[in-house]
């Protein structure tokens, strides 16, 4: 049972931080995009 938590709160974890970094990614296209505009 106690597996089972630390599992859910890992693959959460790993949930926000895949998308933090999309979040930065995409942030940082579209500033590279607005400078070569």
């Amino acid at each position: 049972m106690d597996n089972l938590k630390e599992l859910q709160s890992s693959s959460v974890e790993m949930g926000e931080s895949s998308r933090k970094t999309t979040i930065s990614a995409a942030l940082h296209q579209s500033s590279l995009y607005g400078r070569m505009v």
